[in-house]
């Protein structure tokens, strides 16, 4: 019998208006919140399995040429323009036209978990999907003023009954894995403060 893989959004956000960018950067470097993405993306919970992360192709090109790809899974990069157009994507990263070709490619191969880690273009298509069934939120507070011009097309976030709805502590600790300690308060970063929440798509 053959599963329909599941998606799961991973993202750092500001809210309550959900930016998550300026000018094609991140507006922020949170130590704690990366060391928290590499952990939960890295971490598969099946023995000889591997987790996949999906990106676009600029989000593969904004990270450092010396950490491509990410290490420890299985890198998924979806453009509309052929491999060619690529910065260093040959072998290191399979490369997809669509979240169907991608999940294509990844069939046969020992996955656990398929995180969808950006842009807000795929982030905002992949929503709509049925197959993404969580999202791994950074909930994101500022103490003053931040540019930004990206931001999540996520209605539901702010709405009740919108088919989503937060998931308990319990719930997010399950998913993650207990190799993943969890902060008991929020994380406090320059002018930052956050905290790590799990939503879930309501049947």
């Amino acid at each position: 019998m053959v599963t329909t893989p599941t998606l799961t959004l991973i993202v750092a956000a500001l809210v309550p208006r959900l930016g998550i960018g300026h000018q094609g950067g991140l507006p922020w470097k949170l130590k704690q919140e990366m060391k928290y993405f590499r952990q939960v993306t890295s971490q598969a919970s099946k023995p000889g399995h591997s987790n996949a992360v999906i990106m676009g192709r600029k989000t593969w090109e904004s990270i450092p040429t010396k950490f491509r790809p990410l290490p420890n899974r299985i890198n998924v990069i979806l453009t509309r323009t052929g491999t060619d157009a690529l910065q260093g994507a040959d072998g290191a990263a399979l490369v997809a036209h669509s979240i169907d070709d991608a999940l294509l490619q990844l069939q046969g191969k020992l996955v656990d978990k398929i995180f969808i880690i950006g842009g807000a273009e795929i982030y905002n298509s992949v929503i709509k999907d049925a197959r993404t069934t969580r999202v791994l939120l950074t909930e994101v507070h500022a103490e003053g003023a931040v540019e930004m011009d990206t931001f999540l097309d996520f209605p539901w976030f702010n709405e009740e009954n919108a088919g989503w709805a937060r998931a308990p502590r319990t719930a997010l600790q399950s998913y993650i894995g207990p190799e993943i300690v969890l902060p008991e308060q929020d994380i406090s970063e320059g002018s930052f403060v956050y905290n790590y929440s799990l939503f879930e798509r309501q049947e």
